[in-house]
This record gives C-alpha cells, sequence and structure tokens, in this order.
C-alpha cells in the first residue's frame, strides 16, 4: 500500500498536535510495511525520505511568517494548496490513499484526485470549524463560512473521514447531516511515549519534593490555563507547584500576571523534557472549553497524573469521573462555553490536599491510558479504514 500524507502543519516544531500525530502516524506504518510519503510547507523539507513541500519563495509569499499562525490570508492559502499539489504531481507518482488532515490540507487532496494521482481521499479532522462557535475566540472569523463550506464539501466527497471523538461525532451528526456518518469512524490519537512501568513512574513521583501541578499544551484563552492559574492561586501556601509547559499568544501576559515563585513557566520544551516533568508530577489541570481529543491529558494519563477536564458537549468523554480523574463542568452562556471556577477550585484543592486518592487515581489512570490509546491500536484502526476506503468502487463527487 502506498499513501501520502498531506499536513499544512509539521515537523520541526509542529504549531499543533496535528503534525505530531502526523509525524507518528508515518512511522508507525512504516513499521507495518505501508510506503509512506508525506506533502507540506517548505520548513520540513529534509525532515526525512519522501517528503515534498512547497518552494520557500511558495510559502514567503502565500504563508504567513507570524510565530503562532500558518496563514493570515484566506486567498493565499488556498493558492498554496494549490502549489503542494503541483509539486506532488511533478513527482510523477501514484498512491494509493491521501489522507488528509484537515481542512487546511483538502483543495491539495482534491486537485490530486482529480489529476488521477490518487486513488481514494481519507480525511481525519483534528478540529471542526463549527467547534470554533462555542468557544470563547475564534481565530479565524473572517472565513469561517468559507471554511466550513470546505469542511462539508471534504465530508461529503471523502472516501473516508476520521473523527477523534465522540463529541466531534456528535456535532457533525448535529451540524452538517446524518449522511455522512455511514462513512466515518471515529479513531483516537495514541500516546506517543515509550511505556515505563508504574512502579518506576512512582519512584519520581515519590521523590519530587513538591506537589507538582503542571498544564502541557498552547498558551491561549480556550484552553483554560488562566482559570486554572486562577484556581492554583488560590489555594494560598502549600508544598505544591504549578508548571506551565508551552508557547502562545497569552504567554507573556500571564508570565507577568502570575509571578509566583511556585508557578515555572518552561515556554516551548522538547518532547524528552516533557516526559521528564511528567514522569514526575502529581496532577494536570487543563479546564478546556472545546477540544476533540485532547491529547495532552492522555499524555499525562500516561505517566500517572491525576488529570482535571472538563464535562459538556463541547468537549470528549475520555476518562471516568472520580475514577481516573475529575471532570469540572462547562457553564453555558448562550453559545459559549466557560469552565466553572468554583468546581475547578474544588476538584484542584481536593487532589493538591490528599495524598491518598492522588495515589490511589494515578495508578488508575496510568492503567487506563495505557490500556486505550496505545500505539498499536491505532496502526490497527488506520489500517483497517485503508482496507475499507479501498474496497469502495468508485471516489464520488471529488472529481466531477
Amino acid at each position: 500500500m502506498k499513501v501520502i500524507q498531506i499536513t499544512s502543519d509539521y515537523l520541526p516544531d509542529p504549531l499543533w498536535g496535528m503534525g505530531w500525530h502526523v509525524a507518528l502516524l508515518r512511522e508507525i506504518l512504516i513499521a507495518k510495511g505501508v510506503r509512506v510519503s508525506v506533502a507540506t510547507a517548505f520548513k520540513s523539507k529534509g525532515s526525512h525520505e519522501n517528503i515534498i513541500t512547497t518552494d520557500l519563495a511558495d510559502d514567503t509569499e502565500l504563508l504567513s511568517s507570524g510565530k503562532y499562525e500558518i496563514f493570515n490570508d484566506f486567498r493565499k492559502f488556498v493558492a498554496w494548496q494549490e502549489r503542494l499539489a503541483d509539486k506532488v504531481v511533478q513527482r510523477n507518482e501514484h498512491f494509493d490513499v491521501a489522507h488528509v488532515h484537515n481542512w487546511m490540507s483538502w483543495l491539495t487532496a482534491k486537485k490530486l484526485a482529480r489529476t488521477g494521482v490518487v486513488n481514494k481521499v481519507l480525511v481525519t479532522f483534528h478540529f471542526l470549524q463549527r467547534q470554533y462557535e462555542k468557544m470563547i475566540e475564534n481565530p479565524i472569523p473572517s472565513f469561517h463560512k468559507e471554511i466550513i463550506e470546505i469542511e462539508t464539501e471534504a465530508m461529503r466527497s471523502a472516501d473516508g473521514v476520521v473523527l477523534l471523538s465522540d463529541s466531534q461525532l456528535r456535532l457533525v451528526e448535529a451540524e452538517y447531516g446524518k449522511e455522512f456518518l455511514n462513512k466515518t469512524r471515529v479513531i483516537p490519537h495514541s500516546v506517543n511515549f515509550d511505556t515505563k512501568s508504574y512502579g518506576e513512574i512512582q519512584k519520581l513521583k515519590d521523590a519530587n519534593t513538591y506537589i507538582d501541578i503542571v498544564y502541557v499544551g498552547r498558551i491561549e484563552k480556550d484552553k483554560g490555563i488562566e482559570e486554572a492559574l486562577k484556581a492554583y492561586s488560590k489555594l494560598g501556601s502549600g508544598n505544591h507547584r504549578f508548571s506551565v509547559v508551552g508557547d502562545g499568544p497569552i504567554l507573556e501576559r500571564l508570565r507577568a500576571e502570575f509571578c509566583d515563585r511556585n508557578v515555572v513557566f518552561w515556554g516551548y520544551q522538547s518532547r524528552k523534557q516533557i516526559e521528564s516533568i511528567l514522569s514526575a508530577a502529581h496532577i494536570f489541570c487543563m479546564p478546556s472549553t472545546s477540544e476533540n481529543l485532547p491529547l495532552s491529558v492522555l499524555e499525562a494519563m500516561f505517566f500517572g497524573v491525576v488529570p482535571i477536564f472538563t464535562q459538556g458537549e463541547t468537549v470528549p468523554n475520555i476518562f471516568t469521573d472520580q475514577i481516573h480523574g475529575f471532570t469540572v463542568k462547562l457553564n453555558r452562556v448562550g453559545n459559549v462555553f466557560s469552565v466553572d471556577d468554583d468546581s475547578l477550585f474544588n476538584a484542584l484543592a481536593l487532589l493538591a490536599n490528599n495524598a491518598g486518592l492522588r495515589k490511589k487515581m494515578s495508578k488508575a489512570a496510568y492503567t487506563y491510558a495505557v490500556s486505550n490509546y496505545s500505539k498499536e491500536a491505532m496502526t490497527k484502526e488506520i489500517l483497517g479504514f485503508y482496507s475499507d476506503v479501498l474496497a469502495i468502487n468508485s471516489l464520488g463527487p471529488i472529481i466531477a
């Protein structure tokens, strides 16, 4: 089987978890004997073999130079997707499956299908544009309608659609229609870390002189990091510390506002350093208002860190409340959701002040994550879906 992964976000230093996921997917598919190429932006040129990129001149002209965005001009970004398709066509190769990652690569795959370069097209929606309607901020408000149209076309025309969670599936059914569900599968991402024994992890936590509370992710409003820090500040004095790992548009403001000696802003960190931080941490706090599959929460559980996450229609159910961790409710005002501050503080205080409960839930979280979010489970599901997609007789409307 020959597969091309198409993504606007990739190595090195991806902007989102999507880029890391594509890198992992490539790695595990190759291990299973699949021939994999990746089509992406120029910054990834030379990352590995069989990578197809646009030219530096293309990206300079059409993509954003901003640190926290891929594009800032929608029409130019559409043109960039066309340029990427041209680069793939020039390779004079044929692919059994084009695996598209988000709407941001759909137009590339659409052109490849029309030119006969790919046989079947499968799209993974890491995040749907309609989810922004329920968030505090929409990062692409100017072209919201156009992006929804692209997503709808992708769902209608692709041979297969991958969603990441039950909440995303409910949204697709409610907002886009049930007719798409028969070619849709929910396949969660896997955790991209090697498994440690729980005994090894517990020794590191016991050796930590702090009760370590940690957040790993983008530093932006809808991730709930500001609410988490405010809840932490109410804990008062104690042998605890809050570590904030990640980069994003509100990092410097939060760094200035929460300048407590027990709040550590690590900024962007390597995967190795994140592994080290999580291995010794006790509580993971991410009260996000909208997620498909919060991989950082699952990664924390993979290292026995007890999660505090949210519960509501804009986030998935990823663990059992009060068994593997705590979920805090989301309040709804109109069509926008926000975390319940009292519920968040109560969960944080309970875990911070109860060592026995932390240890019990730590083991439960670890066992659940290792059992349900492994690389092996994801690989089996993805390869099975590829095979099913290839069995479809015709590509359908995409080549019309």
